[in-house]
């Protein structure tokens, strides 16, 4: 199954594309200074060309895990583009994300300039997913 996982920031969404077969999970791009009308018909095309399945989105949460202002922004994004779409996102807890980014860019691992820290965020968001797939209830 092709997954697109959206890391949805208020200027930037950065996105990666992964598969359950092959449990890896790849930067695409970063999309700047949409409007969701733009945002709607780019992912619906994301979906068509890359053959998507399944669409993940991170969740800002406190450290607690409680929602945050993040949170609501999000959620409303998520529902418009559902509607658009017709396909249900899926959730998941991004708390980790940008630090795991971090780490990685501090040793050396995936030091590029295309690589924006908001696709690499999306990558690390999908790998964690797909590291649990199995462990999914569908």
């Amino acid at each position: 199954m092709r997954i697109l996982a959206l890391d949805i920031g208020r200027k930037h969404i950065g996105l990666a594309i992964g598969d359950t077969g092959s449990k890896l999970a790849v930067t695409k791009e970063v999309w700047s200074h949409y409007t969701n009308e733009q945002l709607k018909q780019k992912i619906q095309e994301t979906i068509t060309k890359d053959q998507i399945e399944k669409i993940i989105v991170g969740k800002p949460l406190d450290e607690k895990g409680n929602p945050t202002q993040e949170t609501f922004f999000i959620e409303a994004k998520v529902k418009d583009i559902e509607k658009y779409t017709g396909q249900k996102v899926v959730f998941v807890d991004e708390r980790f994300t940008t630090a795991a980014y971090h780490a990685e860019w501090k040793s050396g691992a995936q030091k590029t300039k295309q690589n924006r820290d908001d696709a690499q965020a999306a990558r690390i968001l999908l790998q964690n997913y797909l590291d649990t797939y199995d462990q999914q209830t569908p």
